[in-house]
């Protein structure tokens, strides 16, 4: 009877054991998992940060585009102002040698 009772406490050690054990895998695979979510949302993040960047990147280059457009067209009016300015001069010129003679 004594031996029954010593092998029920042995047999309730044991499952207590083996529940112990099977709730530490439980929290280690939890944590495993959790950490796993946390990697992926990690790298989510970090791809729409980069999809963010590219996206600046794009604009900015369209914006730079358009500057150089911009100068390459003040450029081009400078030169035809700086053409008829030359006109106006030469024909100035002319008027008062005409003039003068």
């Amino acid at each position: 009877d004594e031996q029954v009772q010593e092998l029920q406490e042995q047999v309730i050690k044991l499952m207590e054991s083996k529940k112990e054990i099977e709730d530490r895998e439980e929290r280690s695979r939890l944590q495993h998992e959790q950490h796993h979510q946390q990697q992926q949302q990690g790298l989510i993040d970090a791809q729409q940060h980069l999809q963010q960047q590219d996206e600046l990147c794009k604009k900015l280059k369209d914006q730079i585009t358009q500057l150089e457009r911009d100068v390459e067209q003040q450029l081009q009016l400078r030169q035809h102002h700086e053409g008829q300015c030359k006109q106006l001069q030469d024909v100035s010129i002319k008027l008062q040698q005409e003039a003068e003679d």
